[in-house]
């Protein structure tokens, strides 16, 4: 279990996925999106087309931004695939 989810392993497609183009600035939406297995239609803790030491290069604009003085924390907000 990760932070009370049960860990789900990711189908071979998600891992070893047929076309991938590194090297390219993905939106939050992209970066949401690598972490969705299609094969088991929910999220995996493992990024479709990135692996270890593989360098992701993420680029947004932020739709929100607070500050919480009870957690001490701030928290960035995107826009997601739903559109929240």
């Amino acid at each position: 279990m990760i932070k009370g989810s049960p860990y789900i392993i990711p189908s071979d497609k998600h891992l070893n996925p047929s076309n991938t183009s590194l090297n390219r600035i993905l939106d939050y939406k992209q970066l949401e999106a690598q972490t969705f297995d299609v094969n088991f239609n929910t999220d995996v803790y493992n990024f479709k087309d990135y692996g270890i030491n593989e360098k992701l290069i993420f680029e947004d604009k932020i739709k929100s931004l607070n500050y919480d003085s009870d957690d001490d924390a701030t928290y960035i907000g995107f826009e997601n695939q739903d559109g929240i």
